[in-house]
């Protein structure tokens, strides 16, 4: 008797243990999924930090996977429109035969939604799922960069285009029609640039491509390319990692060093044969809006005591009465001396960039009309008039000035604000 009961308790043991396992597998499967969505998931240091609501990105990845028929995402009369709740890597604009759309990527799927902010409508383009991109970057007519980590850690930085529902082999190279409409989401095609790009710009006009990558001696060599990898060549070397590059619409290359509190600053334009041109030089915490094909420019600088704005139509410094940053600022298309500028609406720490840039610390903005032709300045919209609190980060603006495109730090979601002329 006492041997049966010993085999019923060993039995009834194995089972519970079983059991045990199998819960701590399907634990395991659920952080696992709930991680490839961008729950949870940490930022690497060439993204921006997200956080944001499991409920919204849930109900996003629940739209996500619907049909791509284009319905209603808002019906309010405001200025302002919540394009997506849901972490947004990256946005821009793109020009069809009759509308201009916002086309973006989530963060948690990689899925290419295209919104329409004069309507309001959002379809969904793509259902080639790619979870945790955590940069993306958009050309004129479509094309898209993805910036994510491989399963060993490296950077991978991905060129593609939405697939034509009658393509039966698809290229990465060669403009793409543009359109909200192609009967239905689409696979993505493309390939893969070198891995560990540090960071990379995007001409948006003529899909050009300049990066950074680590060299042998500690800093970077920057790369030009076409994007379909033609006319490569290395333009820039230095021992200093810390550049970021921007690439304007005629094709300047500008290379701004990584600002910070109260450390001297420089900018300079990179030359076709890879000379640099000193553009602003010794500005503690400097960050930078330069114009393409102009020489207006507007700089901030933070000291570790505060921040300012200027401006520069020609070689003259015009201080701005606003407290902001460069990379809060775009630039209305044409040939007008205006900007628009999302404004902290309220006094910011000493550390502010550096805190900023780590995510640590979080602004109200308010969106100013900047004219550099006279220096003045002014209040355009609140988003408090809509009992809302947006700290404004990578701002476009479309071609036509119309509306700003931009995403808000705290939660990564994306917004659009139309400009009234």
């Amino acid at each position: 008797m006492r041997i049966i009961i010993g085999l019923i308790v060993v039995v009834i043991c194995g089972a519970l243990a079983g059991w045990y396992f199998y819960l701590h597998s399907q634990e395991q499967t659920t952080q696992a999924t709930s991680a490839a969505q961008g729950l949870g998931a940490s930022t690497p240091t060439f993204g921006v930090p997200t956080t944001g609501s499991t409920q919204a990105n849930q109900a996003l990845a629940t739209r996500s996977l619907q049909s791509n028929n284009a319905t209603s995402a808002a019906s309010s009369t405001s200025a302002l429109w919540e394009i997506d709740q849901a972490p947004v890597a990256g946005m821009g604009f793109v020009d069809t035969d009759t509308n201009e759309y916002v086309y973006y990527i989530e963060r948690a799927n990689g899925y290419v939604f295209s919104a329409h902010p004069s309507a309001r409508t959002i379809v969904r383009l793509t259902d080639t799922l790619t979870p945790k991109i955590y940069e993306a970057q958009f050309a004129q007519d479509g094309s898209f960069i993805e910036r994510s980590l491989a399963s060993d850690g490296s950077i991978t930085t991905f060129l593609g285009r939405v697939a034509s529902s009658t393509e039966s082999t698809a290229s990465s190279t060669g403009p793409i029609t543009a359109t909200a409409d192609a009967g239905g989401p689409q696979r993505v095609v493309g390939g893969n640039l070198v891995p560990n790009i540090r960071s990379l710009a995007l001409d948006r006009v003529s899909r050009a491509i300049f990066y950074l990558v680590p060299n042998a001696i500690g800093g970077v060599d920057g790369i030009s390319m076409q994007w379909d990898g033609s006319k490569k060549k290395t333009l820039f070397s230095s021992p200093i990692g810390s550049w970021n590059p921007l690439l304007l619409d005629d094709g300047t290359i500008v290379l701004v060093e990584s600002p910070a509190d109260g450390v001297l600053g420089y900018a300079f334009s990179v030359g076709s044969t890879g000379s640099l041109t000193p553009l602003l030089t010794g500005i503690p915490g400097l960050t930078v809006l330069p114009k393409a094909a102009s020489s207006l420019v507007l700089y901030g600088s933070s000291t570790g005591t505060g921040l300012t704005l200027t401006g520069r139509a020609t070689t003259t410094p015009i201080s701005l009465s606003l407290q902001t940053i460069a990379d809060k600022c775009v630039w209305l298309p044409g040939g007008s001396e205006v900007a628009y500028c999302a404004v902290p609406n309220s006094s910011v720490s000493g550390n502010y960039l550096d805190d900023w840039y780590k995510g640590l610390t979080h602004t109200s903005d308010d969106w100013w009309q900047v004219d550099l032709s006279t220096g003045a300045t002014k209040l355009i919209y609140s988003p408090s008039a809509d009992n809302v609190s947006i700290d404004v980060e990578d701002p476009i603006i479309d071609p036509s000035g119309n509306y700003i495109t931009f995403k808000n730090a705290t939660d990564q979601s994306l917004w659009s604000l139309h400009v009234a002329q």
